[in-house]
Formats: structure tokens, sequence, C-alpha cells
């Protein structure tokens, strides 16, 4: 797939003033077909002496020029790496109004990243400087106007980032690889075991929410300190972050993220599933099953009858037997838990904790067998 940038869009990325060199090419195709340049000025509605100008080589649009210099067409290779740099951008760069592109950054690694991406497309390097305690890129303003023709004026001067329609209508691959540079700048793995991103603009975390549930990663928005946050939480989902999104192979969040993930001691799916397991040799009471699960008995009742909360914002959670996964059968004043027939009856376990896998999520959907 290729996209091409036209002239006429990239007349738009100048001010209105010269709006009306978007007719240059056309005014020297009818010049050169003999036509007068009074009847030129008049069909295109242009001053008799710029047209004159222009005909004579007396002058150029500046945006004609420009154009000409350019980088026109962009295969699927070249998009892989310019979404990683829009993630820049919407992170800890941006646009000017004059479309030249800056980004700085305390971090080398996420320097050379964006050098790397960079290069990857236009063959060129970005101007680095270096400050004390920090590194500043600029790129050529006609690369700022190249990607406004791409991708919509999704940044143009300070507090102007927006989710333009062209972004919004981006392949989901090309999503990830935007919102995992975009994590890198704004985004933190806490010790609290979540992953979260803070914005200045309601939009942009409504943009990324609604992105992330494109992979069925659920997260939360919350204000605080005139700062839009998101959170995400859990096992399941910072799992499906990890594998769909993730920030950049090497960077140290990403390795921060890995070892969150391996210290979180029971995911609810694989608690659920190792329930399942004990169930399977035979009935068992809850204190039974306690005894082959090193957790607490409010946990493994939890599990198997699921969580109420009434005055909780969190949600209340279905649990094995409220799933039809499993059967409770009061014996005087002990439940005792199996699986239910239909459960026992698959062809093979492995089945089974294949489809609780494949649900990982607290609040497992009914199914049937």
């Amino acid at each position: 797939m290729i996209i091409s940038i036209k002239y006429e869009d990239f007349v738009k990325t100048y001010s209105k003033r010269n709006h009306g060199a978007v007719y240059y090419p056309e005014v020297m195709k009818k010049f050169k077909q003999n036509s007068d340049i009074r009847k030129i000025s008049d069909t295109f509605k242009i001053p008799y002496s710029l047209v004159w100008n222009w005909v004579r080589n007396k002058s150029i649009p500046v945006s004609f020029i420009a154009y000409k210099s350019i980088k026109k067409e962009f295969n699927e290779e070249d998009i892989k790496n310019l979404a990683p740099i829009i993630g820049y951008i919407f992170g800890d760069g941006g646009i000017l109004p004059n479309g030249r592109i800056h980004y700085c950054n305390t971090e080398k690694f996420l320097i050379n990243d964006f050098i790397n991406h960079f290069i990857n497309v236009f063959n060129e390097k970005p101007i680095l400087r270096r400050e004390p305690d920090i590194f500043r890129i600029k790129c050529s303003a006609l690369v700022g106007k190249s990607l406004w023709c791409l991708f919509g004026k999704f940044s143009y001067g300070k507090d102007t980032k927006i989710i333009t329609p062209k972004i919004q209508s981006m392949p989901l691959e090309w999503k990830a690889k935007m919102l995992q540079t975009w994590f890198n700048d704004d985004g933190s793995v806490p010790a609290y075991k979540l992953v979260a991103i803070k914005q200045k603009l309601k939009p942009l975390v409504v943009f990324i929410h609604d992105t992330l549930l494109e992979w069925g990663i659920e997260s939360h928005i919350s204000e605080d300190d005139n700062k839009w946050h998101l959170r995400i939480c859990g096992y399941r989902n910072l799992m499906k972050f990890k594998t769909n999104v993730d920030f950049s192979e090497g960077y140290r969040k990403s390795e921060r993220l890995t070892k969150t993930i391996e210290n979180i001691k029971n995911p609810h799916f694989i608690t659920k599933q190792k329930i399942l397991d004990i169930l399977y040799e035979s009935p068992k009471t809850s204190k039974e099953i306690l005894k082959e699960l090193d957790l607490k008995l409010g946990t493994i009742n939890g599990h198997l009858l699921g969580w109420k909360r009434k005055k909780s914002k969190r949600k209340s959670q279905i649990g094995l037997v409220g799933n039809g996964l499993v059967k409770m059968e009061k014996r005087g004043r002990i439940n005792v838990y199996s699986l239910e027939v239909q459960l026992h009856l698959a062809l093979d376990l492995a089945w089974v904790q294949q489809q609780v896998v494949q649900l990982q999520t607290a609040q497992l959907v009914k199914f049937y067998f």
C-alpha cells in the first residue's frame, strides 16, 4: 500500500496568502498550451502580475519548490516507522505552527529510537543538540508539513494536540506502534502493579482508552491535578497490554512491566483453573481446596461463589458456581463443590483448561457444552 502527498494538500500547510499557489502547475500547463495570460488570470482568479511572473520564470511559489524536494510516496514500511514518530510527538514532542518538529528527552535510548525511525523513512538525520541535562531534536519544517498531509494537523503549537480523523482510522497495527512510543514518553509502571499514562487533554486519554479496548484491554480514566490519568490494572489487562502494545524492546519500562507481571502471585483465571483441576479429582469443601492452594479462605470462596460489592466502585464478579462450571451441594452446614456433570464428561480436562484460559477474566462468561 502506497500513501502519496498531493500538491494541493501540501499547499494548504502554508499560510492562506500562499494558497493561490495551488494553481501554479495548471497555470504553467495552460501557458504551454498557448493560452493567453489575461485569460489564465481570469480563469483562476489570480492577479495578472502574478501569472506573468510565473510564466516568465520571474518567480516560483515557495510551496512548489518545497514540494519538489520532499518525499511524496510512503509505503507500508515507511508508515510503520512514521507511527512511532507520531507517538513521540504526542509524548514529549510537538510540531510548531510553521511545521518544524521538536522532541526532547533525558533518556538517550528514546532519542536514538526517534532518530532511527526518522532515518528509516527520510534517509537523513535530524538536528540533535545536547544540553547539560537533556537532549533536543529538531526536524525540518517540510517533514512536519508532510506529516500534516499524511495524518492531518494533529499538532500545531503548544497544547494543540488532537486526534485527527486520519489517525482515528489508522489500522490497529499502526496504532500499536504509535501507542508504544507514546507510552515510552508519558507512560509509567508504578510499584503498585499497573501501567499508567497522564495527559493534559482529555480527548487524548479517551482515544488511548478506546484504542486499548480494541484489544480487549480495560482501563480507567480519572482527573487529578488538572491532568487526566489512565490506568491499566489486573493481570489479564497487563498481559494483553504487554502482548499488543508494550514499551519499546530493551527499554527499562518494558523490563519493569515484565517483572511486574511475573510478581503477580495468583492471577484470577489461573487460580480458577487450579480449582477446576482439584475438583476434577473429587468433590471437595472450600477448606479442603484451601489445603492445596496457598490462599486465604475468603479468596477461595470468592472464586467459587463470586464477589458481591454493594458499596464499592468495583463491579461484582460471578464465581465458578454462578458460571455453571461448578456445582454446590449442601451437606448439613457444609458446602461441597464438584464439577458440573457436563464439564466432568468433557473429552479431557485440557480442553476445559483451554476454555478457561481463553476467557482470561475474573468474571467468566457462562458457556455451554
